[in-house]
Parts: structure tokens; sequence; C-alpha cells
């Protein structure tokens, strides 16, 4: 395709691992099956990625990237899982005056057994997005505007929707006259929430 580049790979791989959950004794002995109290456990592995950017000629640049891993486990079934990062990032630099980035991606990865309190492989899903105007009124003073956004769900054997949402924002001010060292000032302020869980909290 022109002005595009691609890539793309795949690797498989075995695993051996002494302690592949980290559980209590009366939680592995569920957990195993028959009664095994080994926590011995030999997976596989199997990851495929693919890559895509722009050549950089022009303005406009945009990145996207997918990685997927699937994991199978030998000796505890419910350990098998499949991962996924996905994203992508775009940016546009129009001239000097102003230029703008957004980058957003979604994630799919298992959390420790020890901190959800489960039995099996729980995936948690992370999507987040972010966006950055950079102004520059005049050649040395430079305005950043950061908005972000991002959304957590971990299905807990006690909640099965429970979320952590969040949304940040930054507001810079940078001086772009003193070389290679920037000075400036910078304002953050965050929001988040709980939901899907009883008592759910925000700050």
């Amino acid at each position: 395709m022109a002005g595009i580049d691609l890539s793309a790979g795949a690797t498989v791989g075995v695993e051996y691992n002494t302690n592949p959950i980290e559980l209590s004794n009366a939680e592995a002995s569920q957990f195993s099956a028959g009664g095994k109290e080994d926590l011995d456990d030999t997976s596989r592995h199997l990851t495929a990625n693919v890559a895509a950017k722009s050549d950089g000629n022009g303005p406009l640049q945009m990145q996207l990237e997918a990685l997927y891993t699937r994991v199978e486990s030998e000796n505890f079934s419910k350990l098998g899982h499949s991962e996924h990062n996905v994203g992508g990032s775009l940016d546009w630099k129009p001239g000097r005056v102003f230029d703008v980035s957004v980058q957003a991606s979604q994630n799919r990865v298992p959390v420790g057994l020890a901190d959800v309190g489960g039995v099996q492989a729980t995936l948690q899903t992370t999507r987040q997005a972010q966006g950055t105007l950079r102004l520059r009124p005049t050649p040395r003073w430079q305005l950043g505007l950061t908005p972000g956004w991002s959304d957590q769900k971990t299905p807990l054997s006690y909640a099965e929707d429970f979320h952590f949402r969040e949304t940040n924002g930054t507001v810079a001010l940078d001086y772009l006259g003193a070389g290679r060292l920037v000075p400036g000032l910078a304002v953050n302020e965050a929001r988040g929430r709980y939901s899907g869980i009883a008592n759910a909290t925000r700050y």
C-alpha cells in the first residue's frame, strides 16, 4: 500500500513455571484438579502482531499496532486465556502555530489471582485515550492542553461489572527561548470513580 509501512510477526514458546498461581494452600487445593497440590505447570504461548504506520511525508502521520497472545495451560486449564493490545496514534503538524496529537489503546491482560481472590484467569480490560493540543502564539511561548480518559473493567467473582473510570487534564505553559532547556509551568487535575461494587467511591 502506497505511503504505508506494514510489518507483522509471530512467535511460539513453551514455559515451565514452578508456581504459576499465588494462592493460599486452601485455595490451591480447590483450584488443583483432582486435589493435586503441586503447583508446577507448563504453558504454551502463541503471539502474533501487526503494525502499520505512515511514511512520514506530509503534516499527517498515523500509526496502528495490534498484538494478540494465546496462553494454554497444561495442568491448570482455568489459567488458559487470550490477551490483546490494540493501539494507535495520530500526529498533525500543519505548521509552526499549532500541532495536535491523539493516542488511544485497548488492552486485555490477566491480573494476579491473589489480587482478585479467584481461582481462574481474570482478564482486565483497559481502554484509554489522550489528546494534546499545542499552541504557539509566538515562537518563544507554547500553551499545551492535554485531556485524557481511561476506563478499566475487572470482572470479580462478587462484582462482575466492576469498573474504574478516570478523566484528567493538564494545562501547560512553556518557554521555548532558552535553548535545549524548556522551563514551564503545568497544572493537572484528575477525577476518578468506581462502579459496579457496593459502597463505590470517587475522588
